[in-house]
C-alpha cells in the first residue's frame, strides 16, 4: 500500500521533470514515447513516496477477539482458536441482524437491493 500523505512530493515533481526532459519529443514512435513516460512517474513513485504494509481487515474483529488471536499466535491452542471463531462468529450475526433491520424496500433503498444482489460479496467497513 501507498502512503500518499507522506511522499516528498517536491522531490517527486523534480524528479519527473528531469526523467521526462530526456524523453525524445521528436520520437517517431508514440508508443515509444509513453513507454518512457509511464516509466519515468513510475520511477519517481518509487524513490520517493514510501510504501507500507495494509493490514488485513477482519470483519467485526474488536479488542476482545484481538486478544483471543494474540493468545493463539502464542500457543496455538486450539479452543482458543475455536472461542476466537465462535467470538466473531457471533459478532457477524448481529451486525447482519443490524444491517437487515435497517433496511427499506418500501423506499427503494439502493444499499438495501445492493446487499440482497450480492450477500456474500464483501462489504467496505462501517
Amino acid at each position: 500500500m501507498l502512503e500518499f500523505q507522506e511522499g516528498e512530493w517536491a522531490r517527486f515533481t523534480a524528479v519527473t521533470a528531469k526523467s521526462i526532459s530526456t524523453i525524445s519529443r521528436y520520437s517517431s514512435r508514440v508508443d515509444e514515447a509513453y513507454s518512457c513516460f509511464t516509466r519515468a512517474i513510475s520511477k519517481a513513485g518509487h524513490s520517493t513516496i514510501p510504501r507500507g504494509v495494509c493490514a488485513m481487515y477482519v470483519p467485526c474483529m474488536d479488542e476482545e477477539s484481538q486478544v483471543l488471536l494474540n493468545e493463539y499466535e502464542d500457543s496455538a491452542d486450539p479452543d482458543i482458536a475455536d472461542r476466537l471463531i465462535e467470538l466473531l462468529d457471533a459478532a457477524r450475526h448481529a451486525r447482519w441482524e443490524e444491517t437487515t433491520a435497517q433496511m427499506n424496500f418500501p423506499h427503494a433503498n439502493r444499499k438495501s437491493w445492493a446487499l440482497l444482489r450480492c450477500p456474500g460479496a464483501p462489504q467496505r467497513p462501517a
